[in-house]
């Protein structure tokens, strides 16, 4: 009987759970997120375009091809453009109306077959890459479609509409539209000013609701073909482009890859919701892959939850560290952690003595080789060093831009009444000032 109620003791220890213990922050720390999809995989593509991202090493893109005879084109241009962190899709293997073919083995080697031909021929140039988002020629798509789709790839760019994604909105993966670029319709500015609107940079109030950016702002997906100084529609010229994403990177958003961004986006929901199963002191969360056919590694920013943080009874000055494997995660500046989500699983506790004094240890360290920088910077030496972040390669924000995510909201809204501070805590909804993240 005593060994029954001990059993019965440590299953209850073991099952106890704590409030949701993550809150993701909202595109990876940045007012929105745009992805620039090019279709087809035309020759001017790398041509044109790749010398302007090289420029711009913290914005990457996304490149759909239209099966191997596109591809040949210029293998080796899109092979160094897969190499620098750009992604390869598909466009399927011959561009054809999917919708129109009825023979399961021909859609068959249209939508999964494409994927295996881009990636065998980019492997071929050093290009070693899974393809995991795939465009439907024309936009055209039925149920057949969708479900060949979704056996070999996580989410499918349609196009059309204003293209935006909101965080806290649930979107069709395999129906995600996407704003077209066409030179007859659109203009450099136009295209930028949709970009405002996604970061929520202009007032929004006289939107309708289902036209209206979310509050964290939003995804912007972005369609184009050719880069080039042509007379096609449908291309863009190198000088807009490099515009497009210049001012897609001045309005701080995160200017990702269309995988990076839809996969960051469907991890949220999950983190956002999954409990922790509390052993002693330490927490453990586990979580499913929303698709198996997700990227192989999926970096996502957290906060902890401030009910979390009420439950653990873990003082004020407490250091929370988190656990994956082998590795141990801790926060940054603004106390947000980046965690890897196709790990599937992570441990939450507090910091060992000894752990604390390996991590200081680590970081006077780094002082005193960021001192050593600086020297070099005063000598004259080490500009090139001294306005660089190490995240992504741009310029350091000013310190009190870097305590606001989203800087500032839009008026007229109907703001939430709970808010959570960079540590968070729940503040007042009046101190928009300190707002991280809005909580619903």
């Amino acid at each position: 009987m005593i060994r029954i109620f001990a059993s019965l003791f440590f299953a209850m220890a073991m099952t106890s759970f704590a409030a949701v213990p993550f809150v993701t922050v909202p595109w990876n720390g940045h007012r929105a997120a745009v992805s620039f999809t090019f279709d087809d995989g035309l020759a001017s593509q790398p041509q044109n375009l790749k010398p302007i991202l090289d420029t711009m090493p913290e914005a990457h893109v996304t490149f759909f091809m239209a099966g191997a005879s596109y591809l040949q084109q210029d293998v080796k241009g899109f092979a160094a453009l897969a190499n620098a962190g750009h992604e390869i899709g598909s466009h399927s293997y011959s561009h054809q109306k999917l919708d129109t073919i009825a023979d399961f083995a021909e859609l068959e080697k249209e939508v999964i077959g494409s994927a295996s031909d881009i990636e065998s021929m980019l492997a071929a140039e050093g290009a070693n890459i899974t393809v995991t988002a795939f465009a439907t020629p024309f936009c055209a798509k039925n149920d057949d479609v969708i479900s060949m789709i979704d056996k070999r790839y996580f989410l499918n760019r349609n196009c059309g509409w204003h293209g935006r994604v909101n965080w806290s909105t649930t979107s069709d993966v395999f129906n995600l539209w996407a704003k077209g670029w066409d030179r007859s319709m659109e203009t450099a500015e136009s295209m930028c000013a949709s970009l405002d609107t996604a970061a929520v940079m202009v007032d929004t109030a006289s939107m309708e609701s289902w036209l209206r950016p979310g509050p964290e702002g939003s995804w912007l997906v972005v369609l184009t073909h050719g880069v080039a100084d042509d007379d096609v529609n449908l291309s863009a010229s190198p000088k807009d482009m490099e515009a497009m994403i210049r001012h897609a990177l001045e309005n701080d958003m995160w200017v990702t890859t269309f995988s990076s961004a839809g996969a960051y986006y469907l991890a949220h929901f999950t983190l956002d919701t999954v409990s922790a199963v509390k052993s002693d002191s330490r927490y453990t969360l586990q979580w499913e892959m929303p698709h198996s056919n997700m990227p192989k590694s999926i970096p996502v920013k957290v906060i902890l939850n401030a009910e979390f943080l009420a439950e653990t009874g873990w003082s004020s000055d407490a250091s929370v560290v988190l656990e994956q494997g082998e590795e141990l995660l801790w926060p940054d500046e603004q106390n947000r952690y980046t965690l890897e989500f196709a790990k599937k699983s992570v441990v939450v506790r507090e910091a060992t003595q000894a752990e604390i004094a390996g991590r200081d240890s680590s970081k006077t360290d780094d002082d005193d080789g960021g001192d050593e920088e600086k020297k070099l910077d005063d000598d004259g030496e080490g500009d090139s060093k001294k306005d660089v972040d190490d995240d992504n390669g741009k310029k350091p924000k000013k310190e009190e831009e870097q305590a606001i995510l989203p800087r500032s909201l839009p008026t007229g809204l109907g703001l939430p009444k709970q808010y959570f501070d960079l540590k968070g805590r729940t503040i007042s909804p009046s101190n928009k000032s300190r707002i991280i993240r809005v909580q619903r």
